[in-house]
């Protein structure tokens, strides 16, 4: 996948990603997927690196817990 988004999806037909590749490297917003059709964890990527605040919710109560990465490492959580 050289450049764009791409969304996977399981065999129900239901989204499991959307990530988004510039080069055929994780560049850009990215987004995981609860069964449901919610959002379970999104952020953004960075030369294959996550970076900046990622979100992670919890599947059944919606709870949002907030990690900030950069270059791929954790520095708050």
């Amino acid at each position: 996948v050289p450049d764009g988004v791409v969304t996977t999806f399981r065999d129900d037909g239901t989204r499991l990603v959307e990530a988004t590749y510039v080069g055929g490297v994780l560049h850009g917003r990215y987004r995981d997927f609860w069964s449901h059709g919610g959002v379970s964890l999104e952020g953004e990527y960075r030369n294959g690196l996550q970076e900046g605040e990622w979100r992670f919710y919890d599947q059944d109560t919606g709870e949002l817990r907030e990690v900030l990465q950069f270059a791929g490492v954790l520095v708050v959580e």
